[in-house]
């Protein structure tokens, strides 16, 4: 099964980081591979668990939050929603399993709501 997941953050991102981005009209977007792993295993979910968190971070400007800790609550909110959308997005079971499993996923964005 092959597909590449973009992660998107919008305005939460944007207001994290107003001169991180070269465009601020654009939302900025991150591509994660998923081929090559199987989505309805613990192994696969996990590792592509691993790599929405990363993509997230980048997306919401973690280096920023590190740096200003004023804007560590809106990167923490970027970063919980960008994760929920992205794999409610995704729609592999195994996937919203292990991620409903971590501290603070919203689970009922999982769920679709």
């Amino acid at each position: 099964m092959t597909r590449l997941l973009s992660v998107l953050c919008f305005a939460a991102a944007l207001t994290a980081a107003p001169g991180a981005f070269a465009d601020p009209g654009t939302p900025p977007a991150v591509t994660v591979r998923s081929q090559g792993l199987d989505l309805s295993s613990e192994a696969g979910a996990r590792t592509v668990l691993r790599r929405i968190d990363q993509a997230a971070d980048r997306v919401c400007g973690a280096s920023i939050a590190r740096q200003y800790p004023s804007t560590r609550r809106t990167f923490e909110a970027c970063h919980r929603g960008t994760m929920a959308r992205t794999v409610a997005q995704l729609g592999a079971p195994r996937v919203s399993e292990q991620y409903a499993l971590r501290p603070g996923a919203q689970r009922a964005d999982v769920a679709g709501r």
